[in-house]
């Protein structure tokens, strides 16, 4: 019968072995781990930090824009405000210089204007004749072309030499020939 002998002395903390081994094999290499994931951290947190700085700048960089733009764009609101008021009115003296145009274009020569009052789209035309026949020509060319809603002839007397008369035309019907 054989027996094995062994020589080489045991110690009987064998935990306390395998702690050290552990410790000084694999917790260096755990450690060293650790230390690049701090640095990592470390290293995002300054990028992170920097990102916010770069957005907070520019935040009050868009702030001080707005801040400086602002009186120019309340100026522009103003002008345009003011460039819409001429246009209104451009575009009602271009009207009248239409209906003024047409209304003096329509007068036969004959008859002789001595007033032309204009009063918010409404017309009243004085004047006389010699012959009443050129006032029932006016008259009546102008209902007949239909460009004023209301058309009365009023006020025709005979005088000394002429007839006098007056029209009122009411409500120009062409806006559409501006």
């Amino acid at each position: 019968m054989k027996k094995k002998i062994n020589l080489i002395y045991r110690s009987k903390s064998e935990f306390k072995e395998k702690f050290l081994h552990f410790v000084y094999y694999y917790l260096r290499y755990i450690l060293v781990i650790v230390q690049i994931t701090v640095i990592f951290v470390f290293f995002n947190k300054i990028r992170t930090d920097q990102e916010i700085i770069d957005l907070d700048e520019s935040i009050n960089q868009k702030n001080e824009i707005i801040t400086v733009s602002k009186p120019l764009i309340e100026q522009f609101l103003y002008y345009r405000q003011k460039m819409e008021a001429i246009e209104k009115i451009d575009k009602n003296q271009k009207l009248l210089e239409v209906q003024l145009e047409y209304l003096l274009s329509s007068i036969p020569k004959e008859i002789v204007l001595t007033g032309l009052i204009y009063n918010k789209g409404s017309f009243t035309v004085t004047g006389y004749s010699i012959d009443p026949e050129n006032i029932r020509i006016f008259y009546e060319k102008l209902k007949r072309e239909n460009r004023f809603n209301g058309i009365s002839l009023s006020n025709l007397k005979k005088n000394i030499g002429n007839y006098n008369f007056l029209i009122i035309l009411d409500d120009w019907q062409n806006e559409s020939s501006v």
